[in-house]
């Protein structure tokens, strides 16, 4: 995961990342759980979809934080 990040944060990431990251995402899927926070707000840029699974990203999160403390 670490390599992964290592490679977007110096935009060196490729389809090779994207892979790397649903195998893992899907592994620990398969561990039983049903939802994953993606606690890194590059991760957002390769974020895979998984059906029957909910992957929180932080990213969005942090948005819509943003978003909600500008309109107050």
């Amino acid at each position: 995961m670490g390599e992964i990040i290592n490679h977007l944060v110096h935009s060196r990431q490729d389809g090779e990342d994207r892979e790397k990251l649903l195998k893992i995402t899907k592994g620990l899927l398969d561990q039983g759980p049903k939802t994953i926070l993606l606690a890194c707000t590059d991760l957002q840029l390769i974020t895979p979809h998984i059906q029957n699974s909910e992957i929180i990203d932080t990213m969005e999160i942090l948005v819509q934080a943003t978003v909600r403390e500008i309109l107050k």
